[in-house]
């Protein structure tokens, strides 16, 4: 089961990222939120457009393998929002 808890900065995807590449997590993926969870669908608050292109263009990769790893049958939704973030 998957809860909003997981995404908290000593949960298991944000550490497990960081493991991989702390200076992509420093510089993008501190910046989102995991804001829902329906069944297995992540819903993640990202503050600006160019954050969410950074992660799924540059980053996709890194981010599929460490959600994929903790969270196997997991989907992905961004928000692109920044009133999650003030």
């Amino acid at each position: 089961e998957i809860n909003i808890g997981d995404w908290s900065s000593d949960g298991a995807l944000p550490i497990a990222i960081r493991q991989r590449d702390a200076l992509a997590y420093r510089q993008f993926f501190s910046f989102i939120k995991l804001i829902d969870v329906e069944n297995n669908l992540l819903v993640f608050a990202v503050p600006t457009k160019f954050i969410y292109e950074q992660i799924e263009g540059t980053y996709l990769e890194l981010f599929r393998e460490a959600l994929y790893e903790q969270f196997p049958d997991a989907d992905v939704k961004y928000n692109i929002n920044e009133t999650y973030f003030k």
